[in-house]
């Protein structure tokens, strides 16, 4: 019988290994604190096996005498029972989604909450801008999860303040200082880059996000991202990746990575500019060799066997130089991503600095008093996951999560995809950690220049007659919203 190597390091085995998507398991996996760290994450249990798949509750079923009712499960974890209901809603929910689809109307037909919900216009809850952008972030210092595996350190905030790692340059390299915020990283004796790591102070359970990104890590080596992550529930509270790069990838993706039960295939057609990212030539399990089966990534479940390993679901920018170094020679970009249970979607944009923004949106950038984002203004978005009641995911897969900023270098996605995507550089150095130790100059352009990171939640807002949605008022305190929102 032939051995394979483990998909998770060091180990032999007699049994082919599971697909992989793009190498490795998720950034959530546990972290190796350095002495003197000041974010000391939080003990966790390495992923060497699938664990035990969280359990959303059943999605509502339609009764005539109550509307939408929040039945459990009749076994606490199998398929909705064929109870006469079930059907009816489905049916609903087709006509819905093509009557939402074919009109563009992502919200009006999505409205949630009977009586009621955070439907409102957006409102400012954090601005994180120049030097007050740290202010809303924690540095992690320690060497990367065993599921990244990167090459890299992370540094605390004295290090990168005192080398230079975290910088505070004008914008466009000229005006005055300290507008904009650079993350960078730098070689070090020990073979591993410095690199700078931001784990955002406060948490959420909605909201729209805006990053305008000036320029960002690219080229091979690389593996920057903005991602929103609940690391402790990982899987369980879901992950969403807002920007994601590896090597010479030139289109913006976003991903979601959940527990089981979460699947995009009712995402109606006219609803997003994008495609679904594609799953083909996953290994048999029994043999080992490449399948034939041809899938796209619409289901988000980490484990989901006709996916590679933690692929989740995944939208596509069909335009290139949305991300990388093609988005670096536009001028950078802004990416937006639109997290709202009540209208039942995740949503998300990227706006190249090469071609207008929305009015509205341009407004927030430019930190005009009292201005508002409305993305109902701003177009269709690349990707759509519709959430909530009348879809196949429940909007309890995401929770209680908090933005990250990171740069990794090579690790389980670039360095995995090195030889595929950098063959000659692969071909005269070996291995991406290889490559990297040698300090290229290409790395020089390794860092994050943003020139803010701005977040919005929906003010309540009383809707009668509405359908009631999926956003539980036992989320938190404040209803949903982020963790220390006090006025809602």
């Amino acid at each position: 019988m032939p051995s394979f190597p483990s998909p998770f390091g060091g180990k032999t085995s007699s049994t082919p290994p599971l697909p992989i998507y793009q190498g490795g398991l998720p950034r959530s996996a546990p972290h190796a604190s350095l002495p003197g760290s000041l974010h000391e994450p939080s003990e966790r249990t390495p992923l060497t096996s699938p664990p035990a798949p969280y359990l959303p509750p059943r999605p509502p079923v339609l009764s005539s005498d109550e509307g939408f009712s929040d039945e459990g499960f009749s076994d606490g974890r199998g398929p909705p029972p064929d109870d006469g209901h079930y059907g009816c809603v489905l049916t609903w929910v087709v006509l819905l989604s093509l009557v939402a689809g074919f009109g563009g109307a992502l919200y009006a037909s999505l409205a949630g909450g009977e009586g009621g919900g955070y439907a409102g216009p957006y409102r400012l809850v954090e601005e994180m801008r120049g030097r007050a952008f740290l202010d809303g972030f924690d540095f992690f210092n320690g060497t990367d999860s065993e599921g990244s595996k990167g090459f890299q350190n992370y540094v605390g905030a004295g290090v990168a303040l005192e080398t230079g790692l975290v910088s505070f340059p004008p914008k466009g390299g000229g005006g005055e200082a300290g507008s904009t915020v650079r993350l960078s990283s730098a070689p070090s004796a020990l073979g591993p880059r410095r690199a700078i790591r931001l784990e955002g102070r406060r948490r959420f359970n909605r909201g729209l996000f805006i990053a305008d990104v000036l320029h960002m890590p690219a080229g091979c080596g690389t593996w920057p991202a903005l991602w929103l992550t609940d690391e402790g529930g990982w899987p369980g509270h879901g992950e969403i990746d807002v920007v994601e790069s590896a090597n010479t990838q030139d289109r913006a993706k976003t991903a979601l990575h959940t527990s089981e039960y979460c699947e995009m295939k009712d995402s109606p057609p006219g609803t997003f500019t994008g495609s679904w990212d594609t799953a083909a030539g996953i290994p048999d399990k029994k043999s080992g060799l490449p399948g034939k089966d041809f899938n796209y990534a619409t289901n988000c479940y980490v484990y989901d066997p006709k996916q590679w390993l933690n692929q989740g679901c995944v939208a596509v920018e069909k335009e290139a130089g949305t991300i990388g170094e093609g988005l670096n020679e536009r001028g950078g970009g802004v990416y937006a991503l639109e997290w709202d249970p009540y209208f039942g979607a995740i949503n998300s944009w990227v706006f190249p600095h090469d071609k207008p923004l929305p009015a509205n949106l341009a407004s927030v950038l430019s930190s005009s008093p009292g201005a508002a984002p409305d993305p109902r203004a701003w177009g269709l978005p690349y990707g759509h996951f519709p959430i909530g009641p009348r879809s196949g995911c429940s909007s309890e897969h995401f929770r209680n999560m908090r933005l990250v900023i990171n740069l990794a270098f090579c690790g389980s996605v670039a360095g995995n995809k090195f030889k595929q995507d950098c063959p000659a550089l692969a071909e005269e150095w070996g291995s991406c950690d290889d490559y990297v130790a040698s300090d290229p100059e290409e790395l020089e352009g390794a860092y994050w220049e943003l020139d803010g990171v701005w977040v919005f939640e929906r003010e309540f807002e009383e809707q009668p007659g509405a359908l009631d949605g999926d956003d539980d008022d036992d989320d938190d305190d404040d209803g949903g919203g982020s963790n220390d929102d006090d006025d809602e």
